[in-house]
């Protein structure tokens, strides 16, 4: 998957840099301007990494983050700010409201780092998270196995030393290890 970046900044001289450090990292962007440009790209595509300026939004950038993280929790969003807001930028990273900080002006080698960062994030998230569906599902059917009354009750006892050495060859595949074969 190609990582595809929202950029929500007024400051329309950042666009080509923005957009050249982006594709340099092999990623993709779009750079709006305003509020409604930026809720209507929000219905229409799939973004991973928001850059966002809080200084565009009035009177507060934070009930605007609050309302991105209700609608889509999955983005990240990663601050563009000059100097002289750093006390509302501190107060954002610290309430966990935003991943990561970009000062104005650019620096092109922090810049690719907090993006690369921003989406090595992401992915090992949506890794934990496909990990965590995976043992759910295999706790259940381990569950379903060794409810012995249900087994007996429903199938023969025939079938339920197949399930066992079935289950049993499954956990050691997955790395379990002879330990869990003894266990049992």
């Amino acid at each position: 998957m190609i990582p595809h970046i929202l950029i929500f900044d007024n400051d329309k001289d950042l666009k080509p840099n923005f957009t050249n450090l982006i594709i340099e990292s092999g990623f993709t962007s779009e750079q709006i301007t305003t509020e409604s440009e930026f809720w209507e790209r929000l219905k229409v595509e799939r973004f991973q990494i928001i850059l966002f300026d809080p200084l565009i939004i009035k009177p507060s950038g934070e009930a605007f983050l609050d309302n991105i993280k209700k609608i889509h929790p999955d983005l990240l969003v990663i601050l563009t700010s000059h100097e002289s807001n750093w006390k509302q930028v501190a107060h954002l990273l610290r309430e966990h409201r935003a991943y990561d900080l970009v000062t104005k002006p650019i620096d092109s080698g922090l810049f690719k780092i907090s993006i690369e960062r921003a989406f090595d994030y992401l992915e090992v998230r949506n890794k934990a998270e496909t990990v965590l569906q995976g043992e759910s599902l295999l706790y259940k059917n381990m569950i379903e196995i060794f409810n012995w009354k249900n087994s007996i009750s429903n199938k023969g006892t025939e079938n339920i030393a197949g399930d066992l050495i079935h289950q049993m060859n499954i956990s050691l595949f997955q790395g379990s290890g002879i330990g869990t074969l003894m266990s049992i």
